[in-house]
């Protein structure tokens, strides 16, 4: 029997980004991480934490031919992604693990001293403790010659946006787990009350495109529209929030045109 709108209302709300893979294969290096250039050596052993289905893991392997890279992610089927894209372009020098974040407390798994790089991009946010989470990840990384690299969202936007549309994103929002979901204007806060030194610490600010441009970015639109919306469905509200959206969208479009 179908649940009544009310009663779907009641349920608990989790965000699932596997209608995102479209616009997670656009990511890599130089779009998304490009302020690790100047650090990645051909020697380097990266972990890329949160890796998902290892778009950029995969480019930051191609950029350490005498180094190595191990990828981890909570989603099973990420990693069955990750693994299979980096056998189809015959990259040998790189491991993915289905993991948790906790798991990193497992030296049998994740050795000490290991890395050169740890990276995280898109992670902290959908994460209860960021500051514990980076507390188990420091241990892993070589002393005195190693970075830890953290990346997310300080806003999310959407050109055209209406009240639809807003509210959409706030129960996107709201779905996460985590501490903070803008959580790039406090990264700096979580690595000191981690233990790093004020002074040790750096931060930057980078604009990103979700999409890409041209032709190639209808397709990651759709993709990404159907995980946002994903939210408004769950909750019993799908024909409802497509009417309301599509009236919005239309009216911009006429604004647009001076009709």
């Amino acid at each position: 029997m179908a649940e009544s709108k009310e009663e779907a209302q009641q349920q608990p709300i989790t965000t699932s980004f596997d209608k995102f893979s479209a616009v997670f294969a656009h990511r890599n290096v130089a779009n998304t991480a490009k302020h690790l250039i100047l650090y990645i050596k051909p020697d380097s052993r990266i972990l890329d934490i949160g890796c998902g289905i290892g778009s950029i893991t995969i480019d930051l392997a191609q950029r350490v031919p005498k180094g190595c890279v191990v990828g981890l992610d909570i989603s099973e089927e990420s990693i069955k992604t990750a693994r299979a894209a980096a056998q189809n372009l015959n990259i040998t020098n790189i491991t993915f693990h289905t993991a948790f974040v906790s798991d990193l407390t497992n030296p049998t798994i994740f050795p000490r001293q290991t890395f050169t790089i740890a990276h995280l991009h898109q992670v902290l946010l959908h994460i209860p403790s960021p500051t514990q989470t980076l507390q188990h990840i420091l241990p892993l990384l070589i002393p005195n010659r190693s970075l830890i690299s953290t990346v997310d969202s300080a806003h999310l936007t959407s050109t055209p946006s209406g009240p639809t549309m807003h509210e959409n994103f706030t129960r996107f929002q709201a779905s996460s787990p985590g501490e903070v979901f803008g959580a790039g204007t406090i990264h700096h806060v979580w690595m000191h009350d981690a233990g790093i030194p004020w002074e040790c610490i750096e931060t930057g600010v980078q604009g990103v495109n979700v999409f890409g441009e041209g032709e190639e970015a209808r397709g990651k639109k759709r993709a990404g529209m159907e995980g946002y919306v994903g939210i408004a469905r769950q909750r019993g509200e799908w024909e409802e929030f497509l009417r309301e959206l599509r009236a919005e969208w239309e009216g911009f479009v006429s604004i647009r045109r001076g009709g």
